[in-house]
């Protein structure tokens, strides 16, 4: 499926916007990061690679023909990587 950069640069705005304004301290902002390089467009948060065109990991669903969101998809990523980090963490 094609996206357009401007797609994926206004949910990573959306999201950003909306996280910055409920984030507790400002220090800990961790903001999406949108990077493009040819054809390529990827997403990235914590220096990680969630989401990118060349691989991309979305739901698809063959009877509508169309992906999951990427705004809910790019979410539960997060969520899961927020998982994996706050594990590490107890187990210190």
């Amino acid at each position: 499926m094609y996206i357009e950069i401007k797609e994926v640069i206004d949910i990573v705005e959306k999201l950003n916007d909306e996280w910055w304004r409920d984030a507790d301290n400002p220090d800990n902002f961790y903001p999406f990061e949108v990077r493009a390089c040819g054809g390529e467009i990827a997403v990235y948060f914590l220096g990680e690679t969630i989401w990118c065109t060349e691989e991309d990991l979305r739901s698809y669903d063959e009877q509508s023909d169309s992906y999951e969101p990427l705004e809910s998809f790019l979410r539960c990523e997060v969520r899961k990587l927020a998982h994996i980090i706050l594990e590490a963490i107890v187990e210190q």
